[in-house]
């Protein structure tokens, strides 16, 4: 692992890893090359990484490329896992970085047509230009090992940048795989092979599941997922007949949901659409918290999203909010309201600060990731489901057969109003009729 801003003084036995460091000299023909790695400093939120501490990437790469310029090291790459905004800051502020190769935002980058679905989000490479006017190559490869980076790139005896070119390389069927990875991932075929075979329901419509969708606003699969952490809750608790359920909120972050399911021609939905959709395998909790604490969490999503920390915001079930970006930060819920639980017909209530709600969230929420806290400090009161997230979206597939989930307003923008900086809520049916009142008598 190569990562330059990172720090191990709080974890001594990782510290005394020699993988892990914070660059590396490889030899290309007679030419040494540097490559000094970075990762996002907020993986302390979104990860359980115990006491290592994460620094900003610009400061950290700064310093490490300067140790490697002193041993005449003259062609840099920085590798990391921040995003594309960030990779372009980074080859713009760090003087000694000679390349750019980043990940995490999945970001597709492309010059002309592209070979498939994706629509590039820039060209391949995007070239930044430094202060100095120097040009630095910056790169992307999307995800899910569909393309294969490739970039050539030519330099002079001292380092300076003369010519580049490549494109990322579709991997279709004229790639055959090697033999020898082939024969090991035999030994795992059998069980890959039934769980494509397990059909566990049937969707009539796209499951949208994509970071660009989910991780802004509301989406049907984020809606979904939240709903069926909710429904395995009511089947766990259906011997208790006091109320219909303890925990009428589900809650999942944007970035445990990893693809999107297209219903293509028959609509079917196998385990290993589930799977691919909900890797992590997080067991679900029940937690009970206060009103204020639940608003605070949502206020949290609202920042992160205004942040485009986009695996942080929130997919929900049992709320229906309203939002406004342009708020200050904690102010920006204008109005919030839950499902009731203790009620013969479930219908929303304002949410009470005073009052406590029951929860559905997933191990990751449960233990602080992406800095959220769903854990009364005053009166814990948690439960393990012993359910995966996962099995309880498989749970629904089955006993519903077919699921077609809309986008519902859940998660409700609200309009700045220009004229007098109030704050009005177009809804959408005064939309469409001054849209209506527009053509039948203004055109």
């Amino acid at each position: 692992m190569v990562s330059s801003n990172i720090n191990l003084i709080n974890e001594p036995k990782l510290a005394e890893n020699t993988n892990l460091v914070s660059s590396l000299v490889i030899t290309k023909g007679d030419r040494k090359i540097g490559i000094v790695g970075y990762i996002r400093p907020d993986t302390k939120e979104r990860t359980q990484p115990s006491n290592v501490i994460f620094k900003q990437e610009v400061p950290a790469i700064n310093k490490e490329t300067k140790k490697l310029r002193d041993q005449g090291i003259d062609i840099i790459i920085a590798l990391g896992h921040s995003g594309y905004e960030k990779d372009m800051e980074i080859a713009k502020r760090c003087p000694d970085v000679d390349i750019v190769v980043g990940g995490q935002s999945h970001t597709f980058l492309y010059s002309g047509k592209a070979p498939s679905k994706e629509v590039s989000e820039g060209p391949y490479p995007t070239i930044v230009v430094k202060p100095d006017g120097r040009k630095v190559p910056v790169v992307q490869a999307y995800a899910y090992t569909k393309y294969l980076g490739n970039l050539s790139l030519e330099f002079d005896s001292g380092g300076n940048l003369l010519s580049f070119k490549g494109s990322p390389i579709l991997l279709d069927n004229r790639f055959q795989p090697r033999k020898d990875v082939q024969d090991f991932l035999q030994l795992y075929r059998q069980v890959i092979d039934d769980m494509e075979r397990h059909v566990v329901g049937t969707t009539s419509v796209y499951l949208n599941g994509d970071r660009k969708s989910c991780g802004y606003s509301e989406c049907n699969f984020g809606n979904f997922i939240a709903d069926s952490f909710v429904y395995a809750r009511v089947v766990q608790t259906m011997a208790d007949r006091s109320s219909w359920t303890d925990a009428s909120i589900g809650l999942i972050n944007a970035g445990a949901i990893r693809a999107s399911i297209d219903p293509g021609e028959t609509g079917a939905i196998t385990e290993a659409d589930v799977v691919t959709v909900l890797p992590f395998s997080q067991d679900l909790y029940y937690t009970r918290i206060s009103g204020s604490q639940l608003m605070k969490a949502l206020e949290h999503s609202a920042q992160m999203r205004s942040k485009h920390m986009t695996s942080a915001h929130l997919q929900v079930s049992g709320l229906r909010l309203k939002f406004n970006h342009s708020l200050p930060k904690g102010e920006r819920i204008t109005e919030i309201r839950a499902l009731c639980s203790e009620c013969q017909i479930p219908h929303y209530e304002a949410v009470d600060t005073k009052g406590y709600y029951g929860v559905v969230v997933t191990s990751f929420l449960l233990n602080g990731g992406e800095g959220y806290s769903f854990v009364d400090p005053k009166r814990p009161e948690v439960e393990n489901m012993t359910i995966l997230d996962r099995m309880a979206v498989i749970q629904y597939l089955q006993e519903h057969k077919v699921i077609y989930p809309e986008r519902e307003d859940r998660q409700y923008v609200q309009q700045k109003h220009i004229a007098n900086s109030g704050y009005i809520s177009l809804e959408p049916n005064l939309i469409l009729s001054f849209l209506y009142f527009c053509h039948r008598f203004l055109i």
